[in-house]
């Protein structure tokens, strides 16, 4: 687990590996101080595609463990 001194830092570092790492030709995107500016409409559609990819998986990952939350609690309960 990282911790960061400032929590700008942690976004703003996370933001820069994310880029490197859809292969962004450099100059396509500029930060601001507190946004991030996008040059070509394809850039965005290329982030959309790969959200919309991940979030069914983050969602049933999230799901799972509120489920095991519950479920533990219950169990406890008969446990008890």
């Amino acid at each position: 687990t990282f911790r960061f001194a400032h929590p700008y830092f942690a976004v703003s570092w996370l933001v820069m590996i994310l880029i490197e790492a859809l292969e962004v030709e450099e100059g396509e995107v500029a930060f601001g101080k507190t946004k991030v500016f996008i040059r070509q409409p394809k850039t965005i559609q290329k982030l959309e595609k790969l959200f919309q990819a991940a979030k069914h998986r983050l969602a049933t990952s999230i799901q799972a463990q509120w489920r095991m939350y519950v479920c533990r609690g219950h169990y406890l309960k008969l446990k008890a």
